[in-house]
């Protein structure tokens, strides 16, 4: 990360920060702190393209302060470089599209995974309410961040493929190294299951379950 001085007045507050309620006790501290030692206690984190990343209690410190100029860490995130975005719809929910990206994380076989899957898909992504399960609607590759938030990751390479009359289908999983890392409350999300479609009659929560189950045993056994 690298150090700038800047207008506080030129920072971008996402509307995820603007949305978010304080609280008043870490406000208060960070207050005092200002107060007392004219100097702020923790830093303000930046995008390259000036995007508030961490900090936001300092800000709202040097706002109420007046503070026309500041110091600031610019940190290179995903959204200053190619990444692969996949757009999709909660499989629970309703016809509302969001945007998940692919995480650079050279840990796991991510480069296989964006070549196997398509739209139609189910994957499992990283949501305010625990991991979920996510119908692939559209994949796309951007130089720069789509969107003026935080971007959520695809929780693990784990997917299963669609087939036109709405039954799973073998998928290769092979890339699905990390699967033990899905959040623990997987379970009720895919009890919760509905229907992939309006008309057709689905693969079930239970084969859903079950096909987890055995990929899971397949790990631990070293399968």
């Amino acid at each position: 990360m690298i150090t700038k001085t800047m207008k506080l007045s030129d920072i971008k507050i996402s509307d995820a920060f603007a949305r978010t309620h304080v609280s008043e006790r870490k406000l208060q501290k960070c207050r005092d702190y200002f107060d007392v030692f004219e100097k702020a206690d923790r830093d303000i984190v930046l995008s390259s393209n000036n995007i508030l990343i961490d900090g936001y209690i300092m800000y709202l410190v040097y706002k109420e302060n007046n503070i026309e100029e500041v110091e600031v860490k610019v940190k290179s995130t995903y959204r200053d470089y190619p990444t692969t975005y996949i757009y999709g719809k909660h499989v629970n929910g309703s016809n509302k599209v969001y945007v998940w990206r692919i995480p650079h994380d050279r840990k796991y076989n991510w480069d296989k995974f964006i070549t196997l899957i398509e739209p139609g898909d189910i994957i499992l992504c990283r949501t305010k309410y625990g991991t979920q399960a996510i119908s692939v609607a559209d994949i796309q590759v951007y130089d720069k961040c789509p969107v003026n938030y935080s971007v959520k990751k695809v929780a693990c390479s784990l997917f299963w493929k669609v087939t036109a009359s709405a039954e799973m289908r073998e998928r290769d999983y092979s890339c699905s190294d990390n699967t033990k890392e899905i959040d623990k409350n997987l379970k009720d999300t895919l009890q919760n299951l509905k229907e992939l479609s309006d008309e057709s009659a689905l693969y079930s929560t239970s084969n859903l379950m079950r096909e987890l189950h055995i990929i899971r045993n397949g790990y631990e056994k070293g399968e």
